[in-house]
């Protein structure tokens, strides 16, 4: 699909590894590039080495999906369902010219996080996994202001059966305050350290919005959202506003289906979808891989929050 284009991405990849990033946001997204360096080491080629780590995150992602939708639905077709869901969803995801290996990493991370909360992990279990985020993109944020999110969630929604609210989890919310301003410092610090240069403006020229520490690419976004619903293209861009509404609205059913379990993990996939209007951009439909587990964790007629 990508053919010659994809040494873009690998380019992409490198430019990590070297202090050379597209673009200075990148450089501390260092956990895809290094583990395709480390692994270029046995190939000889850092190409091939992406790609084969590419098919790594893809296949343990789909395995872990797979392995807890059969624990939570049972051997059955509604688990190979979810399954092939999720696949068919992550290839429509892909598009030309661009396929990051943190978008592969990303998607791990937030197969993890999903399934953590939906077998009620305690807190060092979310730390540890912050951790590891932050390492592959600044989307590390979100597990942490979920940390901060649930425990008010259940303290105001969740009531026992004599009317009284439960406990306060004071270590994860705890927790999730001191990893989110300790992340945002150390992104910034490792952007500073590692940059020797960004060759983005040399590859593309200026690009509108683009800062040096995020791009607000919220202006190009609107312009493109109103010519996909003025105009017709053969890309059919059009459908990318109404998936953005239908993703918005299982969101909320999902929040509405179980308050109480649900409602802080909705709220942070809502928050999820509003920054990549903002920081991302929406026509490049790989940013929507990470949001693809929380659609199938939550597809069908059993709670994904069942498991202990």
């Amino acid at each position: 699909m990508f053919g010659p284009q994809y040494e873009l991405s690998v380019a992409a990849a490198l430019g990590v590894t070297t202090g050379e990033p597209h673009w200075r946001v990148y450089q501390s997204r260092l956990l895809g590039p290094y583990l395709v360096k480390a692994v270029s080491l046995a190939t000889g080629s850092f190409t091939v080495a992406h790609a084969l780590c590419t098919i790594v995150l893809l296949g343990a992602s789909g395995f872990l999906v797979l392995a807890f939708l059969r624990r939570q639905r049972g051997t059955g077709w509604h688990a190979l369902a979810g399954y092939f869901a999720f696949v068919f969803l992550v290839v429509c995801c892909f598009q030309r010219p661009w396929l990051y290996i943190w978008d592969f990493t990303g998607l791990l991370v937030f197969v993890l996080f999903n399934q953590f909360v939906a077998q009620r992990r305690g807190y060092r279990w979310f730390c540890a996994l912050f951790l590891l985020a932050l390492l592959d993109r600044e989307t590390a944020g979100f597990i942490a202001l979920w940390m901060i999110l649930d425990p008010l969630v259940r303290v105001v929604l969740a009531r026992r059966p004599d009317g009284s609210r439960g406990a306060f989890d004071l270590k994860m919310a705890g927790s999730g305050i001191a990893l989110l301003g300790g992340g945002i410092a150390l992104v910034e610090f490792l952007r500073s350290a590692l940059l020797v240069r960004e060759v983005g403006p040399s590859l593309v020229g200026p690009v509108r919005g683009a800062g040096p520490s995020f791009h607000t690419m919220l202006p190009e976004n609107i312009d493109q959202l109103v010519v996909a619903l003025t105009s017709f293209r053969y890309s059919l861009s059009f459908l990318i506003p109404l998936l953005l509404a239908a993703y918005a609205a299982f969101a909320v059913r999902v929040a509405w289906r179980d308050p109480p379990e649900r409602t802080a993990v909705a709220a942070v996939h809502l928050l999820m979808l509003a920054s990549l209007a903002v920081f991302g951009i929406l026509f490049e439909t790989r940013v929507y891989l990470i949001l693809l587990p929380f659609v199938v964790f939550n597809l069908g007629p059993r709670s994904a929050v069942s498991l202990p």
